[in-house]
């Protein structure tokens, strides 16, 4: 064991090293990361003197001292992690096509509620996807082609609904409550039946609790979140990623922290406000996905595990914390335009608003889109 601590020692010492280099490195050139560079020079602080101890326990060799080593190599690594896996690889790639997403996605994040946002690292180079452990400066990813296409960038709310749900941790509370009180009160609903019978039924009831996981929480709420503050734009975004992915939408997995596509989408639908159930695009997207879910196959658990009225249940619930957790968070309300000034691109519009239109545009005058997006762009980066 002396000889492994010995060995850590030596590893950290050369990676802090590097760390602290590329830090000041990234410093002399940028001129936009006040908070991130603040942030990274206090970890390495942090982890020097973490280091400290462990060069200190090393050089006692008691066995009872090394056994306080270990937590401390641990975080050591943890945080080594986070730097060098996220924050630094974002600096250091960091070109004009991750900055223009980061001016359009701080100004976007402060306006749906999320003023303690101090700083966003973005990186062109993945699938959508944020990482929220720190929920004031969070590094977002998404793919390269986000700098010049709206496709997906709806996806951009549901990874900001991540950063709540990690910031405020009664929400998965609350939510875990409003599934164990719906399933509780389905298993006192149940009328006279055999023993047997009776235990199977409490066995589905306690597979489905544990099946609402705060993974897949997470993952619901994020999907609310982003339909309550971006409107049908994140709604038709999902009926489009269910539909790409071929895979059965009323599929239950056990190893997928997502809930089953129709649940999501059923989610995304019901949390929009009642003024879009006249919407003709609604119920264009609507028809769509009535015709794509007929058909497939709907396995024989889903209307228990993930019953509408457990739904139903859950959105009023997340829309409550919604409202008195984020009060600068507004619910999408803003009409879809009119056809005569559907291809105009008023200047100072919001990406909320700038995608609604998008989608109208696109389902209905296609021919028209690629243009409209290509000055869209022109003017969103001036």
């Amino acid at each position: 064991m002396q000889e492994y601590l010995n060995s850590k020692v030596t590893e950290y010492s050369l990676l802090l090293d590097w760390i602290e280099h590329e830090v000041e490195s990234i410093q002399k050139r940028s001129e936009n990361h006040y908070y991130p560079i603040k942030y990274l020079q206090d970890e390495i602080a942090k982890l020097n003197k973490s280091l400290s101890r462990l060069r200190v326990i090393t050089r006692i060799e008691s066995p009872h001292l090394i056994r306080r080593a270990l937590p401390i190599i641990h975080e050591l690594e943890y945080q080594v992690s986070v730097i060098t896996h996220y924050y630094i690889p974002a600096l250091q790639r960091e070109n004009k096509n991750d900055l223009f997403l980061r001016s359009l996605f701080l100004s976007t994040a402060r306006r749906c509620g999320l003023p303690w946002i101090k700083d966003i690292l973005v990186r062109l180079d993945g699938t959508h996807a944020i990482f929220p452990v720190l929920t004031d400066i969070p590094v977002i990813f998404a793919p390269p082609q986000q700098a010049t296409r709206l496709s997906d960038m709806a996806g951009v709310y549901h990874e900001l609904g991540h950063n709540v749900f990690q910031r405020f941790k009664e929400i998965a509370n609350n939510l875990a409550i409003t599934v164990y009180q719906h399933f509780s009160e389905l298993r006192q609903s149940i009328g006279p039946m055999s023993p047997e019978k009776r235990r199977a039924r409490n066995r589905a009831i306690e597979d489905a609790i544990n099946y609402w996981s705060i993974e897949r929480l997470n993952e619901l709420f994020c999907d609310i979140y982003a339909s309550f503050v971006c409107g049908p734009a994140y709604y038709f975004s999902c009926v489009d990623m269910a539909m790409r992915i071929g895979s059965n939408p009323f599929r239950i997995s056990t190893t997928d922290v997502h809930p089953p596509l129709a649940t999501r989408v059923y989610a995304c639908y019901r949390t929009l406000s009642p003024l879009y159930q006249e919407d003709d695009v609604i119920a264009s997207i609507q028809n769509i996905w009535i015709a794509y879910t007929n058909i497939q196959q709907k396995e024989s658990d889903f209307d228990f595990i993930c019953a509408n009225a457990l739904i139903n249940q859950f959105i009023d619930t997340a829309i409550r914390n919604i409202e008195q957790l984020l009060p600068e968070a507004q619910c999408y309300t803003m009409p879809l335009p009119n056809v005569r000034m559907l291809m105009e691109i008023p200047a100072s519009e919001s990406l909320e608003n700038i995608l609604n239109r998008g989608i109208k545009i696109l389902l209905t005058q296609p021919s028209g889109y690629a243009e409209w997006e290509k000055n869209l762009f022109k003017i969103l980066r001036e």
